[in-house]
Order: structure tokens, then C-alpha cells, then sequence
């Protein structure tokens, strides 16, 4: 769903993907705001310094969990998580999968979901080689495979993710997918 925003140099209220325009972390609503905005010393600051994958990624978050001053908004963060993940944020591609699972902010896509999921774990980042697991043991954007679910938890697990431990076990004592062992 897209929706509306308000520029953060005039407040206007416009939808990012019509229009928006990144100078820093600030997105504004059209060149005049841009250049309105340049024209200030934080504006001159904001587009001399090269804004990281990091900040990019933590400015999604914001919207994502509407702190720091952001509205809750993700499609907002959708847009800054996209261009963490295009520097190479792990991170944000996986947060940009879980998006794409659940239909936040943009139309649902599960295989897209599994795309920015296997990008991120085969970059090694534990959460998402959890959410690729998820993947394999539904059958979202891949077909079901309850072997590469099971191998997925434990590499997630191994790289720190207690919750991918938590739920192989629970499968072991329930005897979900594999047999009983308890």
C-alpha cells in the first residue's frame, strides 16, 4: 500500500514513489524543498557528507518501528531499506524480505521475500538464514523442504540465533517434521 508522507523540509504530504526525492536521509517532496533545503547549512551538510548503508538502514528501522522523531510508516522504510540493501546491508535486505512475507507497506511477494532472505544469509546474517528456514519449511517463494529447514536453523542457530535452536527443538519434543526425540 503506498501512502502518503510529509516532506521533511515543508511538511507537504506526498507518496515517496511519485515524486520523492533522498538528499541525505531527508526525503523531500520536490526540487524546489530540495533546493530550498540545500540552501540551509544542514542542507549544505547533508549532501557534502556520503550517507552510509548504516544510517540509510536505521532510518528504515525508524519508520519501520516509528521512533526517533519518524512516523510509523513502512512503506517509508521500505524505500530506505532498499537503499541500505543497494550499498550492501545485510540487514536491510533482510528486514526488506520480511516486508515483501507479510505485505508491510508494499504488495505481498514471498518470493521476493525468499530473494532478499537468501541474499542476506548467504551474506551470513543469522536472521535471515532463520527466515530462510521459515521459507523452506512453509513453502514461501520456494518449494517446501523440510531438509534445507532443518540445515538452515541449525546454521542459524550456530551463528547465534537461540530462537532457530528453540524451534528445532520444539520439533524434536513434538516430533513436528522429524522424528520424536526427547
Amino acid at each position: 500500500e503506498k501512502s502518503k508522507v510529509p516532506c521533511e523540509w515543508c511538511g507537504k504530504k506526498f507518496i515517496p514513489s511519485e515524486g520523492g526525492l533522498l538528499v541525505g536521509t531527508k526525503m523531500l517532496c520536490s526540487r524546489k524543498c530540495v533546493q530550498d533545503f540545500i540552501a540551509t547549512p544542514e542542507g549544505q551538510l547533508a549532501q557534502s557528507q556520503p550517507v552510509s548503508a548504516d544510517q540509510y538502514f536505521k532510518t528504515g528501522l525508524n519508520y519501520a518501528r516509528g521512533e526517533n522523531g519518524a512516523t510509523k510508516n513502512y512503506y517509508m522504510a521500505f524505500i530506505y531499506y532498499q537503499k541500505a540493501a543497494e550499498m550492501g546491508s545485510e540487514k536491510a535486505m533482510n528486514n526488506l524480505g520480511c516486508l515483501y512475507l507479510d505485505g508491510w507497506g508494499i504488495a505481498q511477494d514471498k518470493n521476493m521475500a525468499f530473494k532478499y532472505f537468501k541474499r542476506a544469509a548467504d551474506a551470513g546474517e543469522s536472521n535471515a538464514i532463520s527466515n530462510v528456514a521459515v521459507c523452506y519449511e512453509k513453502g514461501y517463494g520456494v518449494n517446501q523442504d523440510i531438509d534445507k529447514a532443518i540445515e538452515n536453523y541449525q546454521l542459524s542457530g550456530s551463528k547465534g540465533n537461540s530462537q532457530s535452536y528453540y524451534i528445532l527443538g520444539t520439533w524434536y519434543e513434538t516430533g513436528k517434521h522429524v522424528q520424536k526425540n526427547t
